[in-house]
């Protein structure tokens, strides 16, 4: 009766240690799940092989009320690439792409306080479901850069970006901006002209999934979380992590910053009195100083980013 009893009490606590065991993994799954799980095309082609994506992606709240200075700078990416599709996306538009396309984030997605914060985040869904080139309607395209970003040589343009021979060697290129001059201040990089040469690349999925995890961050200000959850911190964070597990990435392209001063001139962080000249943010400047300004730049850039800032401070 003793060695029954016995054995009795070493199946039970076998069962016992099966089942926490059996408990535990089932836990260290569900934690390891990613918080966000985008669906990927039905056509999914590879980043490495397939046509590139020559799509410009632009969005605003209503696409039959786009003010006029923002139609005016429109136009201009519509001349610059005559040859590309131009998708203008509308709020109804990226409602119901985040419901096809990311269903794991949607409850994230409306629960964001700001519009501009859906705005911030949808923009990254068109770059890893389709590729493409994704700009603010208050950029304009000073001259054609297709060029630039499909030439196989290396190039004077990307003379600030290190360790890379050519943009062509680039599967991301985000928006970057000159800082004040103080020492040890890095780029800051911006989500108002971003490149992605292909659809699916993975780093727009840690982009997502650093969304998923800083949806309830509450900033000092509106501004502040807005940069936190959805904007250029978040963005600057999400690179930060992508760079620590990837350090290069040559099956889907590194991701790359396009230099500032052709394609991000005017920085309303660098000094805006003489160095800004006749350019101001906000949308402030008259339209004297708007052809002032185009005219500084014109010879020397890409783009010109105005910072205007519709959904904040500045004026529409």
């Amino acid at each position: 009766m003793p060695c029954r009893r016995r054995l009795f009490s070493l199946l039970v606590a076998g069962m016992v240690a099966f089942t926490l065991i059996f408990l535990l993994l089932v836990q260290s799954q569900h934690q390891n799940k990613p918080l966000l799980q985008p669906q990927q095309p039905a056509d999914f082609i590879p980043p490495t092989a397939g046509p590139v994506a020559r799509i410009v992606h632009q969005s605003w709240c209503n696409a039959n009320q786009i003010p006029t200075r923002f139609t005016v700078w429109r136009a201009s990416w519509l001349s610059c690439f005559p040859a590309w599709h131009h998708w203008l996306w509308s709020d109804e538009d990226n409602l119901l792409l985040v419901r096809d396309k990311a269903p794991d984030f949607l409850d994230h997605y409306l629960r964001y306080t700001q519009s501009i914060q859906r705005a911030d985040s949808v923009r990254y869904l068109y770059l890893y479901h389709y590729g493409g080139l994704y700009t603010d309607l208050d950029n304009e395209c000073l001259q054609p850069f297709e060029h630039v970003l499909f030439s196989q040589a290396a190039s004077q343009i990307n003379k600030s970006i290190a360790d890379y021979q050519s943009l062509s060697n680039c599967g991301v290129l985000l928006s970057s901006m000159r800082r004040s001059g103080r020492p040890g201040r890095r780029p800051y990089v911006e989500n108002s002209l971003m490149f992605a040469r292909r659809r699916g690349h993975p780093f727009w999925l840690t982009v997502l999934e650093a969304m998923a995890e800083r949806a309830r961050l509450v900033g000092v200000t509106v501004q502040e979380t807005v940069d936190l959850t959805t904007g250029p911190q978040l963005l600057m964070y999400a690179l930060e992590r992508y760079g620590k597990a990837r350090d290069t990435d040559a099956e889907h392209g590194q991701v790359c910053l396009f230099p500032a001063d052709q394609f991000n001139p005017f920085s309303w962080d660098a000094g805006l009195g003489g160095e800004a000249g006749p350019c101001r943010d906000l949308n402030r400047m008259t339209d004297s100083e708007l052809l002032a300004c185009r005219a500084r730049h014109r010879s020397a850039a890409f783009v010109l980013q105005f910072h205007a800032q519709s959904w904040g401070a500045g004026k529409i």
